[in-house]
């Protein structure tokens, strides 16, 4: 079993030796304390590491995330269909997301208040809009709130000639994205596991 250390006092000394530990480990000694706070912790100096085979296993990966799945359980339905029905992007943001990605989904009510107008932009528009609410780079919502300042997204890098950054401004709990059309707000996280993180917005991002 492991994170047991059983410990022994054998001849006025005090030894410390892993429960799993095997037949060739040597134990561990006592040498002094370091610092108390009564019936609290104790610090104290041993003679050698305490160390566990078990412990210091490699810890596997963390699953991958299903960026669709992860979309289509909160608030993002209809934005996960926009990204699914674009190969190309969603291939993009995909890629991106297990080096470093914040992604601004706006809700459903967001995207169906933008839809007639999405209907109507060119293939490459579409694209661009799109790849406009990835910042490739990751920021916890802590991040978020103590830093002001231009973020660049994955349209920028599909489009040089033009400048697809926005404003992240914060105002005591509140987040805004302000681009040149609109200002959105950060409603709810949907998903925080570093290096991606998704939030939900209020408006459709318009460069």
């Amino acid at each position: 079993m492991s994170g047991y250390v059983n410990i022994t006092r054998k001849d006025g000394k005090v030894s410390f030796m892993t429960e799993d530990a095997d037949d060739t480990a040597k134990p561990s000694r006592y040498v002094k304390s370091v610092k108390e706070f009564p019936y609290d912790i104790a610090v104290l100096q041993v003679s050698s590491i305490i160390s566990s085979a078990e412990a210091e296993a490699p810890v596997p990966p963390p699953a991958p995330v299903d960026l669709e799945e992860l979309l289509s359980k909160r608030y993002c339905k209809s934005f996960a269909s926009l990204l699914s029905a674009n190969a190309e992007v969603f291939r993009a943001v995909n890629e991106t997301k297990d080096n470093g990605l914040t992604l601004f989904c706006p809700v459903d009510s967001a995207v169906a208040a933008f839809a007639a107008t999405y209907k109507n932009l060119t293939a490459k528009a579409k694209a661009a809009i799109l790849l406009y609410h990835a910042v490739p780079d990751y920021f916890s919502l802590q991040l978020l709130k103590s830093n002001n300042g231009m973020v660049t997204t994955l349209a920028t890098a599909s489009d040089k000639k033009m400048d697809y950054s926005y404003d992240v401004k914060n105002k005591g709990e509140t987040v805004t994205l302000q681009t040149r059309v609109v200002t959105s707000s950060v409603t709810a996280t949907v998903g925080d596991m570093e290096p991606l993180a998704v939030y939900a917005v209020n408006k459709f991002l318009q460069p």
